[in-house]
């Protein structure tokens, strides 16, 4: 089974979750909340590709679903081709994949950059840029920065948009070092997690509601008393 950033994430967060999604999808419930911070999140990645200018979006769909090897494949090339900026460049390590909002070329190496739809830096992002970063290193690229993109709140727009005063960059480098070191740990658990094929028992807790509603929280409320 492939393992992708957000599973990964999921599985940080909430085992049982994880396990729902990879063995359970139909217990799934999206709202129409979700589905707006869904939304959103893609327009203002899609407003975030030109942050460096010139790039080159490897994103392919086969009969409207994503073509991940091609993905992979022309990330490749842009590499080889000294591409500056790659949007969504694609990876794929053993069983892991992953798809970097914006990897930039540097003169040391590569930066990446992920694009959230926040004003302010969650810790859910830095394990999502842990994972990424473990990925790239893992695959021999030279990662001179990890960097969490967010909206600036305190940007008033006058005229055009200007792209570069709507966002924040935040570099959380160093910040994620105990995260990124801690993945192969969490991979074992996931392997583990997926050859016994057991539902984990998890308490409910705030990851039921925030950073937005768990999709499978009907199932794991089914048996609480009404309100």
């Amino acid at each position: 089974m492939r393992i992708t950033k957000s599973k990964y994430v999921s599985f940080y967060e909430c085992p049982k979750r994880f396990y729902l999604e990879c063995f359970h999808k139909e217990l799934m419930k999206t709202t129409d909340a979700r589905e707006k911070i869904l939304a959103t999140g893609t327009n203002v990645g899609d407003l975030a590709m030109g942050l460096f200018g010139d790039y080159i979006d490897v994103t392919t769909l086969k009969n409207e679903i994503l073509d991940l090897a091609s993905m992979v494949n022309k990330t490749k090339e842009c590499i080889e081709n000294g591409t500056k900026a790659i949007c969504e460049a694609s990876f794929v390590l053993d069983n892991l994949y992953c798809a970097v909002d914006i990897l930039h070329k540097e003169d040391q190496g590569y930066a990446i950059y992920e694009v959230k739809s926040t004003t302010k830096v969650e810790d859910y992002h830095l394990i999502d840029a842990a994972f990424q970063t473990y990925v790239l290193k893992r695959l021999g690229l030279n990662i001179v920065s990890s960097n969490i993109v967010t909206l600036n709140n305190e940007y008033i727009r006058y005229g055009d948009l200007d792209i570069e005063k709507l966002f924040k960059i935040h570099n959380v480098t160093e910040e994620i070092i105990p995260y990124v070191e801690e993945v192969p740990l969490k991979l074992n658990e996931i392997n583990t997690l997926l050859e016994l094929k057991k539902c984990p028992d998890e308490d409910l807790k705030k990851e039921c509601e925030k950073p937005y509603e768990c999709p499978f929280k009907d199932y794991c409320y089914k048996d609480l008393p009404k309100n």
